[in-house]
C-alpha cells in the first residue's frame, strides 16, 4: 500500500506539474493597428496621406511572422468616398509588399501608408467626411477593431487657409510695427 500511495503520489504530481507547465507555454500574441493621424484638415484639392501603425506590444511573448501572406486593409467609408464626396482610395503596392516577409519582435512596430485620398472629380466640397472605421487582416487574422480607427477629413475652403508667403508677410509686417513702435 505505501509503494501504491508513493506512485500515486507522483504521477499526481507529473501530472500537476503538466498542467502547470501547459498553461505557461501558451504564448500570446499581442498585435494592434492605427491610424496616426485620423482628423486631417485638407483644402479642396488635397491629396490625404492615410498613415498608420501595426504593432506587436512589448507585453507579447511572441513574434509575429507574416510568412508571405498578404495583407487585407479596409476601410469602412461612411461618407468619405460616396457621390458629393469626391475622394477615391488608393493603397500604394509598396504597403502590401512590405507586410510580406515581416517580422515584428515584442516592442516592435512599422509604420506604414494605408492608403490615399484623392479628390476625384475636382474640389471635394467644404465639409467633415468620416470612415466608419479601418481594420488591417494579416494571416486571416483581423486587427485595429474597426470601430476604434474612425478616420475624418474636414475640408476647407482654400480661401479660409492663408497661404504660407501671406503668414510670412503678416509676420513680416508685425515686426514692422513692433521696430516703429521702438523708435517713436
Amino acid at each position: 500500500m505505501k509503494n501504491f500511495m508513493k506512485v500515486f503520489a507522483m504521477l499526481a504530481g507529473f501530472a500537476l506539474g503538466g498542467i502547470s507547465l501547459a498553461e505557461t507555454a501558451q504564448a500570446t500574441l499581442i498585435l494592434d493597428f492605427k491610424f496616426e493621424d485620423p482628423n486631417q484638415i485638407a483644402g479642396p484639392n488635397d491629396t490625404i496621406e492615410m498613415w498608420a501603425t501595426f504593432s506587436n506590444s512589448s507585453t507579447s511573448d511572441q513574434t509575429f511572422l507574416s510568412d508571405g501572406q498578404p495583407i487585407g486593409l479596409s476601410i469602412y467609408w461612411g461618407d468619405l468616398v460616396q457621390v458629393g464626396a469626391g475622394y477615391e482610395w488608393n493603397t500604394p503596392i509598396s504597403t502590401v509588399e512590405s507586410f510580406l516577409d515581416l517580422v515584428l519582435t515584442p516592442g516592435e512596430s512599422i509604420r506604414f501608408l494605408f492608403g490615399y485620398l484623392n479628390p476625384v472629380s475636382g474640389p471635394v466640397a467644404p465639409g467633415t467626411y468620416s470612415s466608419n472605421g479601418g481594420d488591417i487582416t494579416v494571416n486571416g487574422v483581423l486587427y485595429g477593431g474597426w470601430m476604434e480607427n474612425i478616420f475624418t477629413v474636414t475640408v476647407v475652403d482654400s480661401s479660409d487657409v492663408p497661404a504660407p508667403g501671406m503668414l510670412g508677410l503678416i509676420a513680416l509686417g508685425l515686426v514692422m510695427v513692433g521696430f516703429g513702435r521702438r523708435r517713436a
